[in-house]
């Protein structure tokens, strides 16, 4: 298990309320979080604190949850959902940016987090090896 992903089992409430504990416990200089569960098994949720983290477990969900299998690339991770948590202070700086921001009950450090969904966007790669 990676040090910037922690995995969460429950349910929709369960793991809500346990992302709020992880991030008001977090001893770390993080100040975003993103929230991610698969509307197909809403028992598992996972905490990401690093964004490049997010996006190779994705890549190999890609992989193995058999997504390279789709007709439609644009949209085949939509059963993925992704909420970017943001503190407020960020959301005040950059208002453009995070318009469709929403506020949550999670605070840390006296701050008040907003949630942001994310989409999930697979991109075609063309690699090209001599032999």
């Amino acid at each position: 298990m990676s040090e910037y992903r922690i995995y969460l089992v429950g349910g929709p409430v369960a793991n809500w309320r346990e992302l709020k504990v992880e991030m008001e416990k977090q001893s770390s200089p993080f100040d975003e979080y993103f929230y991610v569960y698969c509307e197909d098994d809403p028992e598992d949720a996972y905490i990401f604190l690093s964004d490049t983290e997010l996006t190779d477990w994705l890549e190999q969900k890609y992989h193995d949850w058999g997504y390279w299998e789709c007709k439609d690339l644009d949209s085949c991770m939509d059963d993925i959902k992704v909420w970017q948590l943001i503190p407020k202070s960020t959301v005040e700086r950059w208002p453009t940016l995070y318009r469709n921001a929403k506020p949550t009950s999670i605070m840390v450090d006296d701050e008040q987090y907003f949630r942001k969904v994310k989409g999930i966007n697979p991109e075609y790669t063309i690699t090209i090896a001599l032999s």
